[in-house]
C-alpha cells in the first residue's frame, strides 16, 4: 500500500514538474524573441521578391510524371507505416546482411517484444491538443536560425567541406556538429505545417509537393556538407514520413526514396573510400559495414556470456557507456572522455576510429540485457506517445518529433541511439507528450 501511494505522489510530482517547465518555457524572453523574429521574417518573406520567386518554382513541377506516379500510387495500397510493424521488419532485414549465434539473435527478439509492447500501451494514450503546438513556427524557425548559424561556422573551423575532403571532419567542432544537425528535424517542422495547410486545402497538390520537395532537397543537401552519412539517411527519411503523413506523396515515392537512401549511404562510403585509397566496389561499402557491425555485436554478446550469468544480466560497465553520451561531451559530467563507439572500439582492441555495434551492442555491453529491455520500453513508449499525438490531433509538432524519431531509430538499427543531440530530441519528444497528457487531466 505504502509503495502504491509513493508511486502516485511520484507521478504527482513529475505531473507538476512538467506543466511548470511547459508553462516557464512557453512563456520565456527567448521563445518570444524568436517569435518576433519569426513574425517578421514571415511578414518581410509576403512583401519580397523571394516569394515570387517561390512561385516560380512552381514551374518547375513535372506534371506529367507524377501523373504517372499518381496512377502507380492508385494501384499500390496505402501502408499506415506503423514503428510496430516497420522497426521490427527493418531490424530483422538488416540482420539477415549478417550472421550471429543463437544468443545473440535472442536478445534482439526480446528487445522487440519489449519495444512493440511498450509502443501499443503508450499508442492507446487520449489527448485533445498537444502542448507547444501554438508555438511550432516559432520553434521551428528557432531550430533553423540556430543550426544554420553553428552549420556555417562549423565549415568555416573546418577550412574545407567534409563531404568533399572527409579527412577535414576532424577539425568540426563537437558542440557545433550537434547544432547543426537540428537542421533536420527544424526543417521537418515547418514542412509539416505546410503539410496542414495543404490537408487543410490551402495549397494545391502541386505546391505542396513542390514546397516540400524543396525544403527536404535544401535541407538534405546542407546537412550533408558535414560528411555524415547518419545525418543524410535521417534527413531523406524524416522527410519521406512527414510527406506520407500528410498525403503529399504515396508509396510509389517512398520506394524510391528507399532505393535513394540505399545509393546515398553506398555513393558516400564509395567515395570516402576511394579517397582514403581504399579499392572496394560500391555494393562491398554497405555489405563490410553492415556484416562487421552484427559481427562486433555477436561477438559483444557472446563475451558477456562468457564473462558469466551476472555480466550477460547487468552489462560490463554499469552504465558508463550511457554516461559517455553527456561525459564526452560535456566537461563537467564525470565519466569517459571517449564516446560510447569509441569505448566499443577499445573494447577490441582498436584505437583512432570508433565503430558501429547495432543498435543493441553499447547497451548489451554497458547494462546487459536489463538495460537493453530498458532501452526498449523507454523507446517504444516515447516513440508510441509521440505516433498517438500525431494520429489523434495531426498536430504539426508532434508529427514532425514522430517523423524524425522515427528516421533516427532506423538509422540507429546499425548506428546506435548514443548521440547527445538524439538524446535530445526523445527527452523533448518525451517531454511534449507528457506536458500535452498532463494539460489534458487538468
Amino acid at each position: 500500500m505504502s509503495a502504491l501511494m509513493s508511486s502516485c505522489r511520484l507521478v504527482g510530482v513529475v505531473e507538476k514538474a512538467t506543466l511548470f517547465l511547459a508553462a516557464s518555457l512557453e512563456r520565456s524572453l527567448v521563445l518570444r524573441a524568436i517569435g518576433r523574429v519569426a513574425a517578421f521574417i514571415e511578414k518581410s518573406f509576403q512583401r519580397s521578391s523571394i516569394r515570387a520567386w517561390a512561385k516560380h518554382l512552381l514551374r518547375l513541377y513535372p506534371a506529367r510524371v507524377y501523373a504517372v506516379v499518381d496512377r502507380v500510387n492508385k494501384t499500390l495500397p496505402r501502408a499506415e507505416l506503423s514503428p510496430a510493424l516497420l522497426f521490427p521488419i527493418a531490424y530483422l532485414l538488416f540482420l539477415s546482411l549478417g550472421k550471429m549465434s543463437l544468443l545473440s539473435f535472442s536478445l534482439v527478439v526480446l528487445f522487440l517484444i519489449s519495444f512493440v509492447l511498450a509502443f501499443s500501451l503508450a499508442s492507446r494514450i487520449e489527448v485533445e491538443r498537444v502542448a507547444f503546438e501554438k508555438s511550432s513556427l516559432k520553434l521551428g524557425f528557432m531550430m533553423l536560425l540556430i543550426s544554420l548559424f553553428a552549420l556555417c561556422i562549423d565549415l568555416y573551423r573546418a577550412y574545407d567541406v567534409p563531404l568533399i575532403e572527409p579527412q577535414a571532419r576532424v577539425k568540426l567542432s563537437v558542440a557545433y556538429t550537434y547544432l547543426a544537425t537540428f537542421l533536420v528535424p527544424g526543417a521537418v517542422l515547418l514542412t509539416a505545417l505546410l503539410g496542414k495547410q495543404y490537408i487543410k486545402g490551402r495549397l494545391s497538390t502541386r505546391e505542396a509537393r513542390v514546397y516540400t520537395f524543396t525544403i527536404a532537397l535544401a535541407t538534405t543537401f546542407l546537412i550533408t556538407l558535414l560528411g555524415y552519412r547518419t545525418q543524410s539517411v535521417v534527413s531523406l527519411l524524416a522527410f519521406t514520413f512527414i510527406m506520407h503523413r500528410y498525403r503529399i506523396i504515396g508509396m510509389a515515392e517512398i520506394l524510391a526514396a528507399l532505393a535513394g537512401v540505399l545509393f546515398a549511404v553506398a555513393a558516400l562510403g564509395y567515395y570516402r573510400a576511394l579517397v582514403m585509397g581504399s579499392d572496394v566496389s560500391l555494393a562491398e561499402v554497405i555489405g563490410r559495414r553492415v556484416e562487421l557491425t552484427i559481427t562486433l555485436y555477436d561477438y559483444t554478446v557472446n563475451n558477456l556470456y562468457s564473462a558469466g550469468v551476472t555480466t550477460l544480466l547487468f552489462g560490463y560497465y554499469g552504465g558508463y557507456v550511457a554516461l559517455a553520451t553527456f561525459s564526452s561531451f560535456l566537461d563537467f559530467v564525470p565519466g569517459f572522455s571517449l564516446g560510447p563507439r569509441t569505448i566499443v572500439a577499445r573494447n577490441f582492441g582498436v584505437t583512432g576510429v570508433s565503430l558501429t555495434s547495432t543498435l543493441l551492442g553499447t547497451v548489451s555491453l554497458d547494462l546487459g540485457i536489463t538495460g537493453v529491455i530498458t532501452f526498449a520500453l523507454a523507446l517504444g513508449s516515447i516513440l508510441g506517445a509521440a505516433y498517438a499525438l500525431a494520429k489523434r490531433t495531426g498536430s504539426a509538432l508532434a508529427t514532425a518529433l514522430y517523423s524524425t524519431c522515427l528516421a533516427y531509430l532506423l538509422v540507429g538499427i546499425e548506428t546506435g541511439l548514443v548521440d547527445f543531440n538524439v538524446f535530445v530530441l526523445y527527452s523533448f519528444t518525451a517531454f511534449v507528450a507528457l506536458a500535452s497528457i498532463a494539460r489534458m487531466e487538468r
